[in-house]
């Protein structure tokens, strides 16, 4: 006998619940490097290239990564206890 049970994470477009700015900042992010290990750029550097003050920068990356992260966990049962 077989079951099958349904997957507790779909498959998102998690781009898609982000702001126009926080997915050009992490587009941008991502394309130079900012989150590969080690780091080819700095957020300083980055601020520069996309022409935006760095805290500016930081805060539009950390609320878009919070709102990825919010849609990943939602259905795990870790967060609902």
């Amino acid at each position: 006998n077989m079951t099958f049970k349904q997957s507790a994470y779909d498959k998102k477009d998690f781009l898609s619940i982000l702001t126009d700015k926080q997915r050009e900042m992490m587009t941008a992010a991502y394309r130079y490097g900012y989150y590969d290990i080690p780091k080819r750029i700095s957020s300083e550097e980055l601020s520069k290239k996309v022409k935006i003050s760095k805290p500016t920068l930081i805060e539009h990356l950390r609320k878009a990564e919070r709102r990825i992260l919010t849609e990943i966990l939602a259905g795990s049962p870790e967060m609902n206890r």
